[in-house]
């Protein structure tokens, strides 16, 4: 049995409040960073230098499953969207509900006290978009999990 009662969640801090769905989203993320972080490790090669049996700068210690494919790869792939992806989409759709409503000139009061709102322009990305995306590079991690199994 594993004791992860020391697993410091990425980016939160401990007095920092969350919901518990997006702590399970982080947790999960941040187990995979430490699986793809420390169990593949970067490999020792300057830039540019491919080493036998790595991928994306790190070292892959299994060989591709028989069908081809590869939850190492999978893994490191899926852990490179969450370091640099995903915060460039959250960052994308922040800055589109931002010019969509931000302002209070987006209300209108009428007479009788209804207040209607106006958006600024139409949004780019659907509604909860970022979580819609997060639900399913998860679910690829636990396809991930069930292909590391040995």
């Amino acid at each position: 049995m594993h004791d992860f009662s020391t697993l410091k969640l990425t980016g939160i801090e401990p007095d920092d409040w969350c919901d518990a769905d997006e702590r399970i989203f982080i947790a999960c993320f941040t187990i995979l960073g430490q699986f793809v972080e420390e169990e593949l490790g970067k490999h020792s090669g300057g830039p540019g230098v491919a080493e036998p049996n790595s991928y994306r700068g790190y070292r892959r210690h299994f060989a591709d499953h028989y069908d081809g494919t590869s939850p190492e790869k999978d893994a490191i792939d899926l852990w490179l969207w969450y370091t640099v992806e995903l915060p460039r989409l959250e960052a994308d759709y922040d800055a589109d509900l931002e010019r969509c409503f931000g302002g209070n000139d987006i209300f209108d009061v009428k007479p009788d006290g209804q207040t209607t709102i106006r958006p600024h322009g139409e949004m780019k990305y659907p509604h909860d978009y970022p979580e819609i995306v997060k639900q399913e590079k998860l679910e690829e991690l636990m396809k991930i999990r069930r292909g590391l199994w040995t």
